[in-house]
């Protein structure tokens, strides 16, 4: 039964502790279960206010579309809440990244919905777990700029050089066939 207000009454909170740099903001089901479509605005603030909350903490927001529902008292306003969120998406154009569309991808696999056509079965899970990684790597890793000079000595790649990495690059040298170096001869 969580909703946006749950998040956004708690995402100052959470974000003072989470160390992470892509921040998921993924509601909207429940808000607009049994919601008579007046609830979409309050959808949109709620959702406004955590997308700044995220950005202020230095961090970027990721949002999802609602997924799609084959249950009336869901889907009669998902389209209100869905545009809620292309709206979003337009305001904050080139600092949200758009997550995956649930919304497209269970209209197209209702049957990764379970019995109550709301939640997703295990394989819906699976589905969703999928996605979210093709997504961010489609959007996000394989799509990052690599405009930065190497950190030559950064042999584990976290943006530092300190006495792990000269481990590791000893490690290379002493098994050149277990790490794959070339031309250690």
């Amino acid at each position: 039964g969580i909703r946006s207000v749950d998040g956004r009454e708690n995402i100052d909170r959470w974000l003072s502790v989470y160390s992470g740099k892509y921040v998921s903001i993924a509601y909207g089901t429940n808000d607009a279960w049994g919601n008579d479509g007046s609830g979409a605005e309050a959808y949109y603030e709620n959702t406004k206010y955590m997308i700044d909350a995220v950005l202020a903490a230095g961090k970027i927001p990721v949002l999802p579309k609602i997924p799609y529902s084959t249950n009336a008292d869901v889907n009669t306003h998902l389209d209100d809440f869905n545009g809620m969120i292309d709206r979003l998406y337009k305001e904050y154009d080139g600092k949200l990244i758009q997550g995956p569309d649930f919304e497209a991808y269970f209209r197209e696999n209702p049957d990764g919905l379970s019995g109550d056509g709301v939640h997703p079965s295990s394989e819906g899970y699976d589905a969703m777990r999928q996605i979210w990684a093709k997504t961010m790597y489609e959007t996000v890793y394989k799509a990052a700029p690599d405009d930065t000079d190497p950190l030559y000595g950064d042999a584990d790649c976290d943006g530092q050089v300190f006495l792990n990495d000269a481990v590791l690059v000893m490690q290379a040298i002493g098994n050149p066939d277990e790490y794959g170096v070339e031309g250690s001869d």
